[in-house]
């Protein structure tokens, strides 16, 4: 007969990890989030500037605001990325430790 109390503590340290682990990359999209959003508007800030100071909106505003498009567009995808790693990682961690703790409790 199994010992309930390894099965319910392995199930409730699972329980937690999992809870910690989405609450991690909740608290990581939010950032990311958070980050790009304040990027895009410093970036406007410096696009608007830089239009204001040449006074040549139609020529000079557009090569400025492409390369802000461009540079917006590398980053964020640069973060995305970042965040997809430390998930993969994460559950990856979060895998072997329900294994190691399912082979603890098995014996």
């Amino acid at each position: 007969m199994p010992d309930e109390s390894k099965e319910v503590s392995l199930s409730t340290m699972t329980d937690t990890l999992s809870s910690q682990l989405n609450g991690t990359l909740r608290d990581s999209a939010d950032a990311l989030s958070r980050l790009t959003t304040d990027m895009t508007e410093t970036l406007g800030a410096a696009a608007k500037t830089a239009t204001d100071i040449t006074g040549n909106f139609a020529n000079d505003s557009a090569k400025v605001m492409a390369g802000v498009a461009d540079a917006t567009g590398k980053i964020t995808t640069d973060l995305l990325e970042t965040v997809r790693t430390l998930t993969g990682v994460a559950s990856s961690i979060l895998d072997g430790m329900i294994k190691m703790l399912s082979s603890q409790a098995s014996k």
